[in-house]
Formats: C-alpha cells, sequence, structure tokens
C-alpha cells in the first residue's frame, strides 16, 4: 500500500524506510565492539603467559639474590624474614637470609600481588605473619612485590617448652639440641614483637629456622602462677587443683597454671576445706591470702596431781606460745609441748596432739627428790606386801618410795587379794582391807614365792 502525503498544490509519493537497514546498522556496530573485546582480551591472555614463561627467571638462587632484566624493569628475588607488616597499608619489612647483615628491605604489597602458601595455595596478606620466611619477588626500584611465597626451606619445631637463650653466646637449646641465632631474630607473641625477657621457660612456643639458624620465635601460649600470702601456718596442706593438679603449700610457692578459670581446695585436718574460684592471667601471678583462714579448735582438759602450778603450751609452727594455770583451754588443732613447771617440784615435759574437740591431759608432778615416805598397813595381821611385784615384808610397812606411778599388792592365805595402783608424789599412808576368801582357811600364810603379781 502507497503512502501518499498531499502537499500545497501537488501530491508526494513517500517511500517507505527499509526496517533492515537500522539492524545492519546495529549487527555492524556490535561486531566492532566484539572485535575491540577480543583483541583486549588476547593481549591480556598473551601478556600473562608471557609473564608466565619468566617465572623461572625469578625463582630463589641459594647462593644470592637474582636481579633480572625483564620488558618491565629489573626485579629481584629474596628469601625474606618478614620483620613488620601492616596489613592495611600492605607496607612490609624484610631481612634478607642470606646476607643477614645488610639493612632490612622496606617493601609494597599490592592489589596483584600473588600470595601463596609452600604448597602454593592461594593466601591473603592477612594471613602472612611476622617471623614468617618467604620467597619475595619484587621491583628493584619500585619495592613492589609481584609475588610471596612461603618458602619450603623453612624447618620448625611447635610446642617447644623450656628454651635456654644464651644472649652472650647467641644460641638457643631446645630439645637437647643447641641453635644459633643473631641479632635478626625475631620474638613474637600475638603478632606484636616480644624481648627476650619475656620468654621464660615455662611458656610454649614454636621455633622456625632456615639452614642451621633459628631466626624466629613464637610464643604459642603462656602460663600464669598461683601463689599464698600469710601462708606459713599452713605449710604441708594439701592442693587440689581442678581435680587433676595436687600440690602442697610450701615455704616458695609458684605453681604453673594455665590461663583461665580454675577451682583451688585447700586441705588440712586441722582447717575446714578452704575453696577458692580463681582466674589466671598470662605472665601474671594470682595470689591467695591465707590469713582470713579459721583453724579448727579442740579444748585441752588438765588433771595434774598439785596446785598453783603453770603450764606453757607452745606450737612452733603457728607461733603460739600461752602460759596459764587453769584445767581447761582451747586451741588450734596441731602439735603441743606441754611444760608444767612449780617452785618445789621436778618440771614436766610432754607432747600432745590436739586433733579432735577434746583432748584430755594427766600428768603427776614430782616435787624435788628421788622418793617419798610411805606407809602400807591392812586390817589381817602379818598380810604380805608386793610393790610392783616384789616381795617386801608384811604390814605394817614402812618405806621410801620413788616419785610416780606403782602398784601396791596386799594379800593373806585366805583372803582375797587387794591390789592398788598409786602415785606417790608425797608422804602417804595406804590402808588396805582384806576379805575372808575361804572361811575354812587356817589363816596361815602363804609363800610369796609360789605366786607372782
Amino acid at each position: 500500500m502507497m503512502d501518499f502525503r498531499i502537499k500545497d498544490n501537488y501530491t508526494e509519493e513517500v517511500k517507505p524506510k527499509g526496517k533492515y537497514s537500522d539492524t545492519m546498522k546495529l549487527i555492524m556496530i556490535t561486531a566492532g565492539l566484539g572485535l575491540v573485546v577480543f583483541v583486549i582480551m588476547f593481549a591480556i591472555v598473551l601478556s600473562i603467559f608471557s609473564n608466565k614463561g619468566n617465572d623461572d627467571q625469578y625463582k630463589y638462587n641459594d647462593d644470592k639474590e637474582v636481579i633480572l632484566e625483564t620488558e618491565s624493569g629489573k626485579k629481584t628475588s629474596m628469601l625474606g624474614l618478614v620483620q613488620k607488616i601492616n596489613v592495611a597499608s600492605g607496607a612490609i619489612e624484610i631481612t634478607n637470609l642470606d646476607n643477614p647483615s645488610e639493612a632490612d628491605v622496606s617493601l609494597k604489597m599490592m592489589g596483584y600481588t600473588e600470595i601463596n602458601d609452600e604448597y602454593g595455595e592461594l593466601m591473603v596478606i592477612g594471613e602472612v605473619e611476622l617471623g614468617d620466611i618467604a620467597e619475595f619477588t619484587y621491583g628493584t626500584e619500585s619495592k613492589k612485590v609481584d609475588e610471596l611465597k612461603l618458602s619450603g626451606k623453612v624447618w620448625e619445631l611447635k610446642n617447644v617448652q623450656g628454651i635456654e637463650i644464651d644472649q652472650d653466646k647467641k644460641t638457643i637449646t631446645a630439645k637437647e639440641k643447641v641453635y644459633n641465632y643473631n641479632n635478626k631474630l625475631l620474638k613474637s607473641y600475638k603478632g606484636e614483637k616480644i624481648v627476650f625477657s619475656d620468654l621464660n621457660k615455662d611458656a610454649i612456643v614454636a621455633l622456625k629456622g632456615y639452614k642451621d639458624n633459628i631466626w624466629g620465635i613464637k610464643v604459642e601460649k603462656y602460663y600464669g602462677y598461683l601463689t599464698f600470702s600469710n601462708f606459713e601456718n599452713y605449710v604441708g596442706a594439701d592442693i587440689e587443683i581442678d581435680t587433676s593438679v595436687f600440690k602442697k603449700i610450701e615455704s616458695e610457692n609458684n605453681i604453673i597454671l594455665s590461663p583461665g578459670e580454675h577451682k583451688v581446695v585447700i586441705k588440712r585436718e586441722d582447717i575446714e576445706n578452704q575453696i577458692k574460684y580463681i582466674i589466671i592471667k598470662e605472665k601474671e601471678k594470682t595470689t591467695i591470702d591465707l590469713g582470713d583462714v579459721e583453724p579448727r579448735r579442740g579444748t585441752i582438759n588438765f588433771s595434774i596431781n598439785e596446785s598453783d602450778y603453770n603450764i606453757n603450751i607452745e606450737n612452733d609452727i603457728t607461733n603460739f606460745n600461752v602460759d596459764f594455770s587453769g584445767k581447761q583451754i582451747e586451741v588450734p588443732y596441731g602439735e603441743y609441748i606441754i611444760t608444767i613447771t612449780k617452785n618445789g617440784y621436778k618440771t614436766l615435759q610432754k607432747t600432745i596432739q590436739v586433733k579432735n574437740e577434746t583432748t584430755n591431759f594427766k600428768a603427776v608432778i614430782q616435787k624435788i627428790g628421788d622418793s617419798a615416805k610411805v606407809r602400807i598397813n591392812a586390817n589381817i595381821q602379818k598380810s604380805e606386801v608386793y610393790i610392783d611385784d616384789k616381795y617386801v615384808g608384811i604390814v605394817p610397812i614402812n618405806t621410801n618410795l620413788s616419785y610416780g606411778p606403782h602398784k601396791i599388792v596386799v594379800r593373806k592365805l585366805g583372803y582375797i587379794p587387794v591390789v592398788k595402783q598409786v602415785t606417790v608424789d608425797k608422804e602417804e599412808d595406804f590402808e588396805f582391807t582384806l576379805e575372808i576368801d575361804n572361811p575354812y582357811s587356817n589363816g596361815t600364810g602363804t609363800n610369796p614365792t609360789s605366786d607372782a603379781y
């Protein structure tokens, strides 16, 4: 169908626009853009393969750093120890391990820097740590790092405790082997540099080395310490920590514990069990004060044969020292030396153990001298007298007996013998009453050698 338009006094035939002309233009533009993209991609791929081919030229040389001339300029390859690293800025400082006396080299990690571990796996800059040893490839002039690869030439010892450092000889002894180090040795903990004084023997460390030298010491774990104050009265008490560590309180206490919360139980028969919950921090001392611990207490009941005496009670361990003259006293549990004195009497000293609520103490103090006069009589004439199982005669008996306990037996045939345990501490009379045993007995005496008491 034709399209006609009237224009003033004549009619003009309008030719239709060809729809294929616009399509062709679009095709041509698209084809042009595609060609441009293809050319660019081809150039990138060509560049990658070209650089890949040159990679072998940058590999680390065991003897010295490598400087190569490439299309982009000189590049250097070096085995370096990471001394400093700033993840945000990409700044990194390294020590040349084959010439450590040189000044450290400051480099710049870029967005295009390729970072790999020793197995060729990709890493990010945040995974690079102080003390890492890596092969660096960087621009000699620009100092920009093209490639960082953790070195497989490095050896490492982990979970090492008790290292010995000789700063004069510059040696480190670990697991019975001696290693060398120099002033570029890097010491770190949680990504921060530390100093030698931070490397106590109790720390768990990882040692990183190259050839015969240790280049890095990384503290993997620090311990803390438990100590006690006002503990002198409790030396020897049992300590139970987390039901797995068993110690005793000693004159010097420095118990090594891992950081964190711990349950400490202190036990001894003279105190109530003390339960303490503590927090141990790395490299710090936590102190438990035993000054407020109340000991268990017991009562001593005294039974002394005389009055007006003085009693001294002493405990060397707890410095307990008391003088008193009563019959009862309360003291903390423990071992005590009891000393009883009185004018004109011998001093008596004994050791007792107070470990119950009540302890009875009986004592006989003796007058100065060896013996006292005693008289022994009985209701039956010619009764025989035995003192300490020895026959001494028939009643009445007048004799001297040494101070202290004695056994007196009075007997006569046909009568029930009478036995008395006596304590001689002064002049005294002892009366015995015998009762008939056999009413048909003729009352004659017995042979003193036929029976023994």
